[in-house]
Protein backbone atom coordinates (compact mmCIF):
# COMPACT_ATOMS: atom_id res chain seq x y z
CA UNK A 1 0.00 0.00 0.00
CA UNK A 2 2.84 2.62 1.03
CA UNK A 3 4.08 1.72 -2.44
CA UNK A 4 0.92 2.80 -4.61
CA UNK A 5 1.06 6.11 -2.78
CA UNK A 6 4.59 6.71 -3.11
CA UNK A 7 3.78 5.79 -6.69
CA UNK A 8 0.99 8.45 -6.69
CA UNK A 9 2.17 10.89 -5.11
CA UNK A 10 5.42 10.70 -7.64
CA UNK A 11 2.83 10.56 -10.58
CA UNK A 12 1.02 13.90 -9.19
CA UNK A 13 4.28 15.69 -8.54
CA UNK A 14 5.27 14.83 -12.17
CA UNK A 15 1.51 15.88 -13.45
CA UNK A 16 2.57 19.18 -11.42
CA UNK A 17 5.51 20.16 -12.71
CA UNK A 18 4.42 19.52 -16.30
CA UNK A 19 2.15 22.03 -16.01
CA UNK A 20 -1.02 20.02 -15.40
CA UNK A 21 -4.05 21.16 -12.47
CA UNK A 22 -7.55 19.79 -11.84
CA UNK A 23 -8.95 17.68 -14.30
CA UNK A 24 -5.87 17.28 -16.50
CA UNK A 25 -4.07 16.33 -13.39
CA UNK A 26 -6.36 13.40 -12.65
CA UNK A 27 -6.19 12.33 -16.19
CA UNK A 28 -2.22 12.54 -16.27
CA UNK A 29 -1.80 10.63 -12.71
CA UNK A 30 -4.76 7.79 -14.11
CA UNK A 31 -2.64 7.00 -17.46
CA UNK A 32 -0.08 6.74 -15.82
CA UNK A 33 -1.24 4.55 -13.15
CA UNK A 34 -2.73 2.47 -16.10
CA UNK A 35 0.74 2.44 -17.75
CA UNK A 36 2.43 1.40 -14.10
CA UNK A 37 -0.11 -1.71 -14.21
CA UNK A 38 0.59 -2.16 -17.50
CA UNK A 39 4.20 -2.42 -17.80
CA UNK A 40 4.26 -4.35 -14.02
CA UNK A 41 2.00 -7.12 -15.53
CA UNK A 42 3.76 -7.54 -18.81
CA UNK A 43 7.02 -7.81 -16.34
CA UNK A 44 5.25 -10.19 -14.35
CA UNK A 45 4.69 -12.31 -17.48
CA UNK A 46 7.84 -11.92 -18.98
CA UNK A 47 9.36 -13.26 -15.45
CA UNK A 48 6.65 -16.11 -15.91
CA UNK A 49 7.90 -17.41 -19.47
CA UNK A 50 11.19 -17.08 -18.38
CA UNK A 51 10.68 -19.29 -15.06
CA UNK A 52 8.61 -21.61 -17.15
CA UNK A 53 11.74 -21.56 -19.51
CA UNK A 54 14.04 -22.65 -17.01
CA UNK A 55 11.87 -25.28 -15.44
CA UNK A 56 11.76 -26.87 -18.43
CA UNK A 57 15.17 -26.74 -19.12
CA UNK A 58 16.11 -28.38 -15.81
CA UNK A 59 14.01 -30.79 -16.30
CA UNK A 60 14.98 -31.66 -19.98
CA UNK A 61 18.83 -31.66 -18.48
CA UNK A 62 17.85 -33.69 -15.53
CA UNK A 63 15.92 -36.58 -17.64
CA UNK A 64 19.17 -36.70 -20.22
CA UNK A 65 20.99 -37.08 -16.58
CA UNK A 66 18.99 -39.89 -15.65
CA UNK A 67 18.74 -41.53 -19.26
CA UNK A 68 22.88 -41.46 -19.27
CA UNK A 69 22.99 -42.67 -16.01
CA UNK A 70 20.68 -45.35 -16.93
CA UNK A 71 23.20 -46.25 -19.72
CA UNK A 72 26.13 -46.74 -17.84
CA UNK A 73 24.44 -48.56 -15.31
CA UNK A 74 23.58 -51.00 -18.19
CA UNK A 75 27.16 -50.37 -19.74
CA UNK A 76 28.79 -51.64 -16.80
CA UNK A 77 26.73 -54.50 -16.00
CA UNK A 78 27.49 -55.61 -19.68
CA UNK A 79 31.40 -55.09 -18.71
CA UNK A 80 31.01 -57.17 -15.09
CA UNK A 81 28.96 -60.09 -17.00
CA UNK A 82 32.06 -59.88 -19.96
CA UNK A 83 34.89 -59.83 -16.89
CA UNK A 84 33.12 -62.78 -15.17
CA UNK A 85 33.03 -64.96 -18.55
CA UNK A 86 36.25 -63.94 -18.92
CA UNK A 87 37.59 -65.08 -15.90
CA UNK A 88 35.44 -68.37 -16.02
CA UNK A 89 36.77 -69.55 -19.04
CA UNK A 90 40.09 -68.77 -18.24
CA UNK A 91 39.32 -71.42 -14.69
CA UNK A 92 37.85 -74.04 -17.17
CA UNK A 93 40.70 -73.82 -19.27
CA UNK A 94 43.35 -73.81 -16.50
CA UNK A 95 41.74 -76.79 -15.59
CA UNK A 96 41.23 -78.83 -18.71
CA UNK A 97 45.30 -78.10 -18.80
CA UNK A 98 46.01 -79.54 -15.39
CA UNK A 99 43.56 -82.61 -16.04
CA UNK A 100 44.92 -83.16 -19.12
CA UNK A 101 48.58 -82.96 -17.63
CA UNK A 102 50.24 -82.36 -21.33
CA UNK A 103 50.20 -79.01 -21.36
CA UNK A 104 53.14 -77.39 -23.87
CA UNK A 105 55.46 -74.37 -22.84
CA UNK A 106 53.96 -72.27 -25.69
CA UNK A 107 50.27 -73.22 -23.77
CA UNK A 108 51.55 -72.59 -20.27
CA UNK A 109 51.79 -68.35 -19.76
CA UNK A 110 51.45 -66.64 -16.68
CA UNK A 111 47.55 -65.69 -16.75
CA UNK A 112 46.51 -62.99 -13.44
CA UNK A 113 43.18 -62.76 -15.10
CA UNK A 114 42.48 -60.07 -12.79
CA UNK A 115 45.74 -58.16 -13.90
CA UNK A 116 44.69 -58.60 -17.26
CA UNK A 117 41.17 -57.27 -17.18
CA UNK A 118 42.67 -54.48 -15.12
CA UNK A 119 45.20 -53.46 -18.36
CA UNK A 120 42.25 -53.71 -20.11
Amino acid sequence: METRLTITAQFISDGRSLGYEGERLERYVAEQKEDYEKAKKEEFEREKSRFEREKEQFEREDKAKREEHERWKKRDARKEIKRKEEMELERMKEKSITAAGTATQAEVRPRNVLDKLDRE
